[in-house]
């Protein structure tokens, strides 16, 4: 058995000098003997018990998105190298997971009814138009007035990020702060709200993981080889390429194409912002003044 005694405390007022042991006061009074902690041979005094902070769960949430870099989508040539990828990075796991609890909470309400079809349905319908809505007016979210620039807190800047290289790992997925805020709400709706409720919970997770994936996909080098994925690919490389206020859908292009954002390549102008535009005016740019030279040398 080990002893483990706490260090003698100094009188107060008095200055600690370094190396000397500490004593008793000099008040005639014999030293109060020191407290023993028996404690197992080998074993060391428990440390102090930290209460959780506010931070706590915050710096829980953070643990779970580990950081990159995490490489490039470019880098995935097949599809099942694409699923093994996409499992393995820290941030579609949690998604899952959030989706399978959410799923869970439902289940535990009851059987799936003849009115959680319906529910599940008219969500498939909506599906396209909310990815739309949340693409153009979050995602694309600017600084400028109060909504403009909380969406941009919230999303804006970090798909920005993406657009400036899309085929970054780091800057690809849902985060595990927005999942996990947002799985906390749906669980809760899931297990107190009507059954049917609870389905359109599931139902939006579902959306929120087929989007993930279907955004991977399209970013690595798995070329399509079906023709509704083909338009999917196609339709996504000229947001990025092209012009990015134009064709928001990635799971589909229903949405694109009744609101008139699915235009071909030829009818819209390159945006200044496009990925690779800088570059692209640049060579145009040093070309134009090469011909121009040239020009000038025939004269």
């Amino acid at each position: 058995m080990a002893d483990v005694a706490p260090r003698a405390s100094a009188a107060p007022g008095a200055a600690a000098t370094p190396g000397a042991a500490a004593t008793p006061r000099a008040s005639g009074a014999a030293a109060t003997p020191p407290v023993r902690r028996w404690l197992p041979a080998g074993s060391a005094a428990p440390a102090a018990r930290r209460r959780p902070g506010p931070g706590s769960l915050g710096r829980a949430v953070a643990r779970l998105d580990r950081p990159g870099p995490h490489g490039s989508a470019a880098e995935v040539r097949t599809l099942p190298a694409a699923l093994r990828r996409f499992l393995s990075h820290p941030r579609p796991p949690v998604l899952i997971g959030a989706v399978s609890a959410v799923a869970a909470a439902r289940s535990a309400r009851g059987p799936i009814r003849r009115r959680d079809v319906g529910t599940a349905a008219a969500c498939l319908c909506a599906q396209p138009f909310v990815e739309w809505a949340v693409h153009r007016f979050l995602l694309h979210a600017r600084p400028g007035g109060p909504l403009g620039s909380v969406g941009y807190q919230l999303a804006g800047f970090g798909h920005e990020l993406h657009h400036r290289d899309p085929a970054n790992l780091d800057t690809m997925f849902l985060r595990p702060r927005e999942v996990t805020a947002g799985a906390a709400a749906a669980v809760t709706v899931a297990a107190v709200a009507p059954p049917a409720v609870g389905t359109v919970a599931v139902c939006v997770g579902l959306g929120a993981l087929a989007y993930d994936w279907t955004h991977f996909l399209i970013h690595t080098s798995v070329r399509p080889s079906h023709r509704y994925y083909r338009r999917l690919w196609h339709g996504h490389r000229l947001h990025h390429y092209r012009n990015e206020r134009y064709w928001l859908g990635v799971t589909s292009p229903v949405a694109d194409i009744m609101l008139g954002t699915s235009p071909t390549g030829a009818e819209v102008p390159v945006s200044p912002t496009a990925t690779g535009a800088a570059r692209a005016a640049a060579r145009a740019a040093a070309r134009a003044a090469g011909e121009t030279e040239e020009a000038v040398r025939r004269t």
